[in-house]
């Protein structure tokens, strides 16, 4: 029967259906988010050494890095951000300011002459010590 209309969506095995299917949304399925790019590149983006990157660099690398390529850029810089706090830990302990010496040597002033009192505290103490011991 050449030429003969025939309705494939009636006919037995046909993988034609009569109505259409559910539209299908056009974003990107979650699993394609969430998936690691397996596919390589085969120009990969150049990273450089010094962390912070130069601001230049950092906006198209971002476009054009893969998943691996921004894991390795957030290492550089979680290294970089430790160095610093340590950095920032050592220098806590480092040179005393003017006021602070100032203090300092105030407070050495008091501990000098408290310790003039006290001297002369034991003295008069071991003084009546001895008179009330010579005492019949």
């Amino acid at each position: 029967m050449l030429g003969a209309y025939q309705d494939l969506t009636v006919q037995f095995g046909s993988s034609r259906v009569g109505e259409r299917p559910a539209p299908v949304p056009l974003g990107l399925a979650p699993t394609a988010l969430t998936a690691p790019n397996k596919r390589r590149r085969s120009s990969a983006v150049r990273i450089p050494a010094q962390v912070p990157f130069p601001q230049g660099w950092l906006q198209g690398a971002v476009l054009e890095a893969n998943a691996d390529d921004l894991r390795q850029m957030l290492a550089q810089l979680d290294a970089r951000e430790g160095q610093i706090l340590a950095q920032l830990s050592e220098d806590d302990v480092g040179p005393i300011s003017a006021a602070e010496l100032k203090k300092r040597a105030e407070l050495e002033r008091k501990l000098e002459e408290l310790g003039r009192r006290e001297e002369e505290v034991w003295r008069e103490w071991k003084a009546l010590d001895d008179a009330l011991k010579g005492e019949p």
